[in-house]
């Protein structure tokens, strides 16, 4: 999969997804396909609300939804080979009701008396105003350079001991519609009612990277269209 798939993917987003959207960030040199004002990293140890909304304030994006969600897409070359890539999609938060009241009743059942200590400080963040969320981001990772594991996978927040091996590295479009068609199934069938989605689709599906995995013998996602 080399850059010129990879912006095409974007661009197919942009276009065919258009009345879905608020806003494309995506941004496209030579070598790099990130977004605008680009900060690498995840941000750990911080309640999903939290981290949510500060990458939506600084605009940590590629594709913000109207739904408020977001996509981050970041691909780097070198040596006309992909090196690294992260494509990432962050649901808006979903408030959890009775949250506090919820966590005491088990707690009672249980025996358990350290709410705070035990559910993760949720106690302490109810108190504060707070709101507790059920929700995480999704991602797909790639590393060229990784041993430990397999070099392609998905992941689920910042639970580095989970992941799920993948032997394929995804282009931007199907990463997009495979997260869209979940959240939004109506409007996928709209999109995919489109003249122009059946060729832009089947050229994707032929454009992806095969990975390498690992751990064989263990579950992997595959892709088949």
């Amino acid at each position: 999969m080399d850059f010129n798939t990879v912006k095409r993917g974007l661009d197919n987003i942009s276009s065919l997804y258009s009345s879905m959207l608020l806003e494309d960030n995506f941004l496209a040199h030579e070598k790099i396909v990130s977004w605008k004002g680009h900060r690498p990293g995840i941000l750990k140890n911080i309640v999903y609300a939290a981290e949510y909304q500060k990458l939506l304030d600084e605009k940590q994006y590629s594709f913000l939804l109207k739904d408020n969600s977001f996509f981050q897409f970041y691909y780097e070359w070198k040596d006309e080979k992909i090196k690294s890539a992260r494509l990432c999609y962050y649901p808006a938060p979903v408030k959890i009701n009775g949250t506090l009241d919820n966590l005491r009743e088990l707690a009672e059942e249980s025996g358990i008396d350290l709410i705070q200590e035990i559910y993760f400080g949720a106690e302490t963040w109810v108190d504060l105003g707070i709101d507790v969320v059920n929700t995480s981001h999704i991602r797909l990772d790639y590393d060229s350079n990784v041993t430990s594991h397999s070099k392609c996978h998905l992941q689920f927040a910042s639970f580095n001991c989970f992941r799920i091996s993948s032997s394929v590295l995804l282009n931007p479009f199907i990463f997009f519609e495979w997260i869209f068609m979940h959240i939004n199934t109506g409007a996928q069938k709209e999109i995919s009612n489109k003249k122009t989605y059946p060729s832009i689709a089947k050229v994707h599906y032929r454009k992806n990277s095969e990975i390498d995995v690992l751990e064989k013998g263990l579950p992997m996602l595959s892709i088949k269209k």
